[in-house]
Formats: C-alpha cells, sequence, structure tokens
C-alpha cells in the first residue's frame, strides 16, 4: 500500500495507480477504505467494472441492501450497449438472490440465457435404446490392466457439476490431460461427433474403428500414449466401445446434487458450447443424462470414479484433494479461486424449491438413484 501511494504522488491520478489500491484495501478487507478507494476509480473511469462490482457488493452488505438494486438498475439505465447491458444483468440477478427473490433472480437468468441461444449448439440426444448395455463378463467398475498399455483416462461432467473446475486443476498439473476439444481446433474424431453412437448402432462404424481413429490423433494432439481426455459429451453406448478396444481406460466424472446442478447451470451457465432453451428442457435433458450415468454406476458398463464436489465446489485445495484421491496421485493445491463468480453451495437449490418445483420434481428420482436425498 505504501508502494502504491507513492505511485499516486509520482503519478496523481493514475488509474492503475487506484486500481491497485482499491484491490490491496479489498484484499485486507478494509471494507470502507475499499469503497472509497473505488469510488476514486469511477470518478476517473465511470463505466469501470471491478469498482461498480465493490461498490455493489459493500451496498449488499451494509444496512440497506436494496440500494444494490438501485444501483444495478441505474447501470442499466445508463448502459452504453447491449454488450455492457448484457454484462451487467447476472450483477442484477445476483442482487435479487441477495434479496431472497428468486422469481426475479430466475426470469433475469432465463432473459440472459435466451439472449445467447442462437450462439449455441443443441444439446445432444441420447440414441433410443430398446435395452440396457450389459457390462463384459468379468468386469464391472474396474479397470483392466494392460501390460505395455499407457494409462488412459477420460473426464467427463455435465452442466452445473463445475467440471471444468477439476478441469483447470487438471491443466496445471497433468501433463497428459488434454481440454482441446472445448476450444478451436479440437480433435476430429468419433468422441467429438455426437453422431457416433447412433453411427454405432447403425453399424455405420464400429469400436475398432473409433478407438484407431482417436489414437491416430495423438501425434498432433503431442501425446504419447497416456492420456486424461475432457469429453464434451457421453453416452453409454461408448462404454462397450473402450471395454472392447481401451479395456485400460477409466471414466470419472464430475457429480454434484441434480439440483443444485440446474440451478448452477441456469445461474453461471456452463463451459460446454451447448444451449438451455428453457429450465424445463434443461431438467428433462439433465435428467435423461444423468439416468445414464446412473444406469452405468450401477451396473459397471465400465471402469468408472464418481467425483462428488459437493462439499469442495468452492474450496480449490479441498478439489484438488478430493481428485487426487480419486485418481489414486498426489496433485498440488491450485494457488488460487477459479476466475468468476464463486459457486452456490451445497444444498442451495432448496432456496429455490418453490419457483422451480417442477423442473426439481423432474430431477428428484435420478437424484435419489445418485445418492442424493
Amino acid at each position: 500500500l505504501a508502494i502504491v501511494e507513492r505511485w499516486l504522488q509520482a503519478v496523481p491520478g493514475s488509474l492503475s495507480a487506484l486500481e491497485m489500491r482499491m484491490r490491496i484495501l479489498a484484499a485486507a478487507e478494509d471494507h470502507e477504505a475499499a469503497g472509497q478507494a473505488a469510488s476514486a476509480v469511477l470518478a476517473r473511469e465511470p463505466r469501470h467494472r471491478e469498482a461498480q462490482s465493490r461498490l455493489l457488493k459493500m451496498d449488499l452488505a451494509g444496512a440497506e441492501p436494496e440500494a444494490a438494486l438501485r444501483r444495478v438498475d441505474g447501470l442499466l439505465a445508463t448502459a452504453a450497449s447491449d454488450d455492457e447491458r448484457r454484462a451487467l444483468l447476472p450483477w442484477k440477478a445476483m442482487v435479487h438472490d441477495h434479496l431472497g427473490q428468486a422469481g426475479e433472480a430466475v426470469a433475469v437468468w432465463e432473459a440472459l440465457h435466451a439472449g445467447v441461444a442462437g450462439s449455441r449448439l443443441p444439446l445432444p440426444q441420447p440414441v433410443p435404446r430398446s435395452r440396457t448395455p450389459a457390462p463384459p463378463a468379468g468386469i464391472a467398475a474396474a479397470a483392466v490392466a494392460t501390460p505395455g498399455r499407457a494409462q488412459v483416462g477420460f473426464l467427463f461432467g455435465l452442466p452445473g457439476s463445475r467440471v471444468e473446475h477439476l478441469a483447470g486443476i487438471l491443466g496445471e498439473t497433468l501433463g497428459a490431460f488434454r481440454a482441446d476439444r472445448h476450444r478451436a481446433g479440437a480433435p476430429d474424431d468419433a468422441f467429438q461427433s455426437y453422431f457416433t453412437p447412433r453411427r454405432l448402432q447403425a453399424r455405420e462404424t464400429s469400436a475398432a474403428d473409433v478407438v484407431a481413429g482417436w489414437r491416430a490423433q495423438f501425434a498432433a494432439r503431442g501425446l504419447t500414449g497416456e492420456v486424461m481426455d475432457w469429453l464434451l459429451w457421453w453416452d453409454n453406448e461408448l462404454a462397450a466401445v473402450l471395454h472392447a478396444e481401451a479395456p485400460e481406460a477409466t471414466l470419472f466424472v464430475a457429480l454434484r446434487d441434480p439440483r443444485d446442478m440446474l440451478l448452477d447451470w441456469l445461474a453461471f451457465g456452463t463451459s460446454g458450447p451447448f444451449r438451455m432453451e428453457s429450465v424445463a428442457t434443461a431438467a428433462e435433458w439433465l435428467a435423461t443424462q444423468l439416468e445414464q450415468l446412473a444406469v452405468l454406476h450401477e451396473q459397471g458398463l465400465m471402469s468408472h470414479r464418481l467425483i462428488r464436489l459437493d462439499d469442495a465446489v468452492a474450496d480449490p485445495q479441498q478439489m484438488a484433494a478430493l481428485l487426487g484421491n480419486v485418481m489414486s496421485v498426489d496433485l498440488p493445491a491450485p494457488p488460487g479461486r477459479p476466475a468468476g463468480m464463486p459457486p452456490f453451495p451445497k444444498g442451495y437449490w432448496h432456496r429455490y424449491r418453490d419457483v422451480l418445483a417442477a423442473p426439481f420434481a423432474r430431477l428428484s428420482p435420478v437424484a435419489n438413484r445418485l445418492g442424493y436425498p
């Protein structure tokens, strides 16, 4: 702080110095001084997002939290562009949430999803099944040790699971981890195309072709055999494929209470490219996908581990310890919290059980199957 004060003496009004003073005071939890520093930043740059956010948080923590709603409504009224308005709407929703106004918060979140629906992909639908795939004889929950073959893992999580936090930890600590399926230039293989389950059922491709095409991309992805591959989607048709052609593979599934997952997806979006057309549609799709995972778990269709993040979702150190324990490796604790708004804590869905009663009711049976009351 003393360095910043000298900086401001040398360069009076420096925006960078004013920003740094605000961050230092906020980190020291000197809220009154941090608020004054934020006001100084806004005097220099009236649309400064971080300073506005600081004052909103102070309003919410103060004697009259309704002041935060007036502040964000004022910012929305003077927004200079549609982009600025869209950036402010999550704040408005979180203010409603803080004030216990569940219906108003849900309405804002739904409007946010509607605004980006045109740039998102439709939700991948599972292939229709007349039967549940049976696990190969003698193989249930454990991967098969295959001499001479490197370790293979797949990471998967549905929207709201916060699988992206696990991916962040693995990306910093595991050289064989690949998140390239979530970026431009993704591998062009059968695990990337969600038409693959239908092609497998129609016998337009085979398990051998799927896995051979996947391995053929290893060199281009900088892999020598060992891999932890973060998948965009999952279908239980892939379990038989991996048992047949990559029996050493284990699927790691990020999981939370399904109702918390739906609320998280609604409030914070997802790292995946898929759209939420409505809360009801999202609940139906999420339930269908989770039912597949329940079958996978109950019947041991392939080697897998459920990584239950309910208690660790807001604690990167605890999450790293949990992930390391599940994977039987030592993972160093991440240096800090992930960027963006912190997730809601375990059981937060109860605050929305009235306004989202029907979607939660759709998810409750599969939540019970997965061990949630």
